[in-house]
């Protein structure tokens, strides 16, 4: 009972906060025009309609399921080739710049090139989004095998240890931190390019329902999607915070602190 009270008084600042942006979206919402921006009852009210609606878990799950394919997508690929990039110190050193760069170009910015590549598809979807996310987990691993202690290659080098061992026993797990933050940085990313997608590419989502609703005037129900596209975004950063947490469970910063 007492962890509950605890748990509580802990998240009070963070309910008062979510109570005070609603009651101003509501006082907002009859100044500006509630017609075109409708109060924050209005919106939960559409959304609690939307959940009785079959196509709408449909959108949702092709969101999530377009977020974590791409996600997928761009772990392999970031880490695979960060993990190449980072071992060769002439091509971390040769490369890093203009990983910089490519990092730096906004996702959402890649999203004409991929339909004009693509065209309006699930696939240019899953494309764009691998591409996005995967540059921080690139990134990442590239930090993270350059980080591998001097001691840990000694190590190997004494021990004769092979390309396999030292790149899955050694460089891996001592370049995974980096690789988990990436993935954090990536997991947001992924999210919002995905959604981006499907609103300008029409690809299935929660986005081209928006496109939908907006399209009919369902000004309501346009608020409700973009509330139902942040619910999700908080349940998926649920999840791979948890993902951080066990796969990192030996890490330092995993462990419970003595007092």
């Amino acid at each position: 009972m007492s962890t509950l009270i605890a748990g509580v008084r802990t998240r009070t600042p963070q309910i008062l906060v979510f109570v005070a942006v609603a009651a101003a979206w509501s006082v907002g919402s009859g100044i500006v025009n509630k017609e075109t921006f409708p109060s924050f009852t209005d919106a939960v009210a559409a959304l609690g309609r939307l959940v009785q609606d079959g196509s709408f878990w449909h959108a949702v799950r092709a969101t999530a399921l377009g977020w974590a394919i791409g996600l997928a997508l761009a772990i392999v690929l970031g880490v695979s080739i960060g993990l190449a990039i980072g071992r060769s110190s002439f091509l971390a050193d040769s490369t890093l710049g203009f990983l910089d760069f490519l990092r730096s170009i906004p996702g959402v910015a890649l999203i004409f090139i991929f339909v004009g590549l693509f065209g309006s598809a699930v696939r240019m979807k899953y494309g764009l989004v691998a591409t996005a996310a995967g540059f921080p987990v690139m990134i990442q691993s590239v930090y993270g095998a350059r980080a591998m202690s001097a001691t840990l290659r000694d190590f190997a080098t004494a021990y004769r240890i092979g390309p396999r061992d030292r790149l899955f026993k050694l460089a891996l797990p001592s370049a995974m931190p980096f690789i988990i933050t990436g993935i954090r940085l990536a997991a947001s990313i992924a999210l919002t390019v995905n959604v981006a997608a499907e609103y300008w590419g029409s690809a299935p989502g929660i986005g081209r329902e928006v496109v939908i609703a907006r399209g009919d005037d369902l000004y309501a129900e346009v608020y409700a999607l973009i509330l139902a596209a942040g619910v999700l975004g908080v349940l998926l950063n649920q999840f791979v915070g948890w993902l951080d947490r066990t796969t990192l469970a030996w890490h330092p910063s995993n462990r419970p602190v003595e007092s």
